[in-house]
């Protein structure tokens, strides 16, 4: 069974880990618009697999660029996951 994590440690987490900033209430905006990761709702809180939220927060890193008109092409390129 995996590990599962509240709004706040998720975000906690993508901060940490993967040094994005993200709050309890931006994931909470995303879940209502479908743009965050997935998650389960137990109780009426919502609750993330560890893996969603890493997967999730490397999809959000754009591959490596030299400049920055790269790494504006490559923006518009991808769908908008944010």
């Amino acid at each position: 069974m995996s590990h599962k994590l509240s709004r706040a440690e998720a975000a906690q987490r993508i901060r940490d880990i993967h040094r994005q900033p993200c709050t309890p209430e931006t994931l909470a905006t995303k879940a209502w618009n479908g743009s965050g990761p997935v998650y389960c709702l137990a109780a009426g809180k919502a609750y993330y697999d560890v893996g969603d939220i890493d997967r999730w927060a490397r999809a959000r890193i754009s591959a490596p660029v030299r400049k920055a008109a790269e790494a504006r092409r490559a923006k518009q390129a991808e769908p908008a996951a944010c």
